[in-house]
């Protein structure tokens, strides 16, 4: 489990787009992150965009402020990290053991 689910039902929209492969540049600057948010659905209501980009995921999380849910977008975020940290030492893990 990501996080400990609030008592208070928050419905949520979430999408997942692949960006750019590759760094992409904005009138010759470099384009250092990417990141998307699905619109949300009204009142009380959070969206979660998941994105790559350049070989990196980007994690957007935007909520309304809904009593007895303070803070669970950030705890959302906190939890994608260290899931992504974990999958990333084990593909490490496994990686070193192949020959």
């Amino acid at each position: 489990m990501l996080i400990t689910i609030p008592r208070t039902p928050v419905p949520a929209v979430l999408t997942n787009i692949p960006g750019p492969s590759k760094v992409i540049t904005w009138s010759d600057v470099e384009v250092s992150k990417w990141s998307a948010l699905p619109p949300q659905a009204g009142a009380g209501t959070m969206g979660i965009g998941i994105m790559s980009y350049a070989g990196g995921i980007s994690i957007a999380v935007s909520a309304d402020l809904v009593p007895g849910s303070e803070g669970v977008a950030h705890k959302i975020c906190e939890g994608f990290e260290r899931r992504f940290e974990l999958y990333v030492a084990r593909a490490k893990a496994v990686l070193e053991h192949q020959d």
